[in-house]
């Protein structure tokens, strides 16, 4: 009867330590994640990026002109692909999603420009 009593306070006491080290691993993990707020913030798509060059992008419009793609008036403020709210100077571009985490898009100057530009649908 001694046993049976030691093997239920020590599957209680297992269980109990269990689900404490779960509640106190989820608590850690979300005070990590808090304390790391750049982890979730959006990156802007930098000039070595490949992208950059196979598309043509740059920041400013105005230095497009000389691409034979470019339309008078295109930019990236008036194209379908960007993403975020209208007037920031910095927005997400769908063309272009971080590569480490997918799910996310860089940001790309709205006054920017690239071939893929395509006009808002009215």
């Amino acid at each position: 009867m001694t046993d049976s009593l030691s093997r239920r306070r020590f599957l209680s006491v297992a269980a109990t330590a269990t689900v404490a080290g779960s509640v106190g691993l989820s608590a850690w993990s979300s005070s990590a994640l808090a304390a790391a707020p750049a982890a979730g913030a959006l990156s802007p798509l930098t000039a070595a990026d490949p992208r950059v060059a196979a598309l043509g992008y740059v920041a400013d419009a105005t230095k497009a002109k000389a691409d034979s793609m470019f339309k008078a008036g295109s930019n990236c403020a008036n194209c379908s692909q960007l993403k975020g709210k209208a007037g920031d100077k910095l927005r997400p571009c769908a063309l272009f999603p971080d590569l480490k985490n997918p799910k996310q898009l860089l940001l790309v100057d709205s006054g920017g420009w690239c071939r893929s530009w395509t006009a808002i649908p009215k």
